[in-house]
């Protein structure tokens, strides 16, 4: 691969005695493995000459389930200098004991046992954040002066977890939504989806892997569904008649649930609140930020949202893409008899 990007690179490698290319899997991993153990001891010489770190770990499954603890560190050389690097996956059992262990002794083989710990990052799960055997409990009898920060980004997650449940109109259309793209993932019904946008002249998009964890960058799929709202009405439509009875009865039971007035202003309204959490979870993200501008972060996002819920203007202006959506897709909008005899127009 290298080769046919460097020209210089691919001459060498083609006058390689054949006994010596180093193209082997194995001497690949292993100069893979060089070269990330040059960084890290880089990155680990930088990190001791600041003195003071603060750490941040995470535990995930890989494909084959075992767990996995990620351990990078934040530093700053120079005032305002915020560095964050990665250092490790290791693989772990998820017990508070075992988990505070790892991490202390990898920071010693990595030549950072004595640095102090001046703050610890993690989730919310308890085995993280308990307090007495918590592993930010664990950590703290050995540096007094830790302090844990429950990550601010898993916390905004958790309360757009918490208060979508609690919305019945929002439960059901994120809903929807799963359902929509694990149909939209199907073989048949992908190609047909990819098929119909290159045709159509647009760039082909498709609706993401759905997480619990991240969940404000369900915004992503959201935008694509209202982008590409009539594009998957036509799917939905055409699939219908692939031979398939399972992905027909599944797109027929679909089209009435999102060719509805309630889909659509459900989609219009998340967009634009998904739009601006989206924003802060990205920037609660980045390697740079400190915690003081995690809370401005916060603060900014939550009088964005106090203005737009309390200014006219911002509903009026989700209602016109409501109608305008609708009206493009022939979505009737229905609603009780005023006392003038007319329609009124609700959600």
């Amino acid at each position: 691969m290298l080769s046919t990007a460097d020209s210089d690179f691919g001459e060498h490698f083609r006058t390689l005695p054949s006994n010596a290319k180093y193209t082997s899997p194995d001497i690949q991993n292993e100069l893979i493995s060089i070269a990330a153990s040059q960084i890290r001891e880089d990155i680990c010489r930088e990190a001791a000459g600041a003195a003071m770190i603060a750490i941040t770990v995470d535990d995930t499954k890989d494909i084959s389930r075992k767990e996995q603890m990620s351990l990078c560190i934040r530093f700053t050389l120079l005032p305002g200098n915020v560095r964050e690097q990665f250092l490790m996956l290791k693989h772990m059992t998820d017990d508070a004991k075992s988990l505070s262990e790892a991490i202390l002794s990898s920071l010693q083989s990595l030549g950072l046992g004595t640095c102090t710990i001046i703050a610890q990052c993690y989730d919310g799960a308890s085995v993280m954040s308990g307090r007495v055997k918590g592993v930010q409990a664990q950590i703290r009898e050995s540096h007094k002066a830790t302090m844990y920060i429950h990550c601010y980004a898993h916390r905004l997650n958790l309360v757009i977890v918490a208060v979508a449940r609690e919305v019945q109109y929002a439960d059901e259309f994120f809903a929807i939504v799963e359902l929509l793209y694990v149909f939209l993932a199907r073989q048949k019904v992908h190609e047909v989806f990819m098929r119909f946008q290159q045709e159509r002249g647009l760039s082909q998009r498709e609706i993401g892997r759905l997480s619990e964890t991240r969940w404000a960058c369900r915004y992503h799929n959201v935008l694509v569904i209202k982008e590409r709202f009539g594009v998957i009405i036509d799917v939905l439509g055409e699939v219908q008649h692939l031979g398939d009875a399972e992905i027909s009865v599944q797109a027929k039971g679909l089209v009435p649930q999102i060719q509805s007035c309630q889909f659509v202003a459900n989609l219009c309204l998340f967009c634009r609140i998904l739009s601006t959490m989206y924003g802060a979870s990205t920037g609660l993200q980045s390697s740079t930020i400190d915690i003081s501008e995690s809370g401005r972060l916060i603060t900014s996002m939550i009088t964005s949202m106090s203005e737009f819920r309390d200014q006219p203007s911002s509903w009026t202006d989700i209602w016109d893409d409501v109608l305008k959506l609708c009206s493009t897709h022939d979505i009737t909008i229905q609603g009780p008899h005023t006392q003038a005899g007319k329609r009124k127009k609700t959600i």
